[in-house]
């Protein structure tokens, strides 16, 4: 019996065109994040400030965008740092702002678009100044590059859930 259901799957999935398989999976993701982990997040946006866009913060921004958080990056404004996270921006669908851009005018538009974010993730001394009322997570380059990117992505994740991260801040002394 198994194997005659198998085959069914098979022959109606064979049917379905590309783009039509892609939606059917995309759609089963959604509904599938909406009831695990990726739901806990509802509709969370974050902030990142960084003096570079590196290896560290591609990992965050991919893995937060993949948990469904709406994602806005900055940093420096060398031509390679830009053309990298403009390309960044573009592929995982965050927002990007030139380095160039003051915190306050970054936050505005944020504001504006988002209502703000619900969190800032500061990945260096003195990235930008923090104009907002969000939480604000603090990472240390000399925490950070001890880890891989795709850990410290996770880190920053476990640290941005709504009920883990608070905890986990004041068992740290951070709060």
């Amino acid at each position: 019996m198994e194997e005659h259901r198998a085959d069914q799957a098979g022959a109606s999935n064979a049917v379905l065109s590309a783009a039509a398989r892609r939606r059917l999976a995309e759609e089963t993701a959604r509904r599938k994040a909406e009831e695990g982990i990726l739901g806990f997040f509802g509709d969370m946006s974050v902030m990142i400030l960084a003096l570079k866009c590196d290896e560290y913060v591609t990992a965050a921004v991919r893995l937060l965008r993949q948990l469904g958080l709406r994602v806005a990056f900055t940093c420096n404004d060398t031509d390679d740092d830009h053309k990298t996270a403009t390309k960044l921006a573009q592929a995982s669908g965050a927002r990007f702002y030139p380095g160039s851009m003051s915190g306050e005018r970054i936050f505005k538009d944020l504001s504006e678009h988002w209502n703000g974010p619900d969190a800032v993730v500061a990945m260096g001394p003195n990235c930008c100044e923090i104009v907002s009322d969000a939480r604000v997570i603090n990472v240390s380059p000399n925490v950070y590059t001890r880890l891989s990117a795709p850990t410290l992505a996770r880190c920053i994740a476990v640290m941005l859930h709504p009920e883990l991260g608070p905890a986990l801040q004041m068992l740290a002394g951070q709060e």
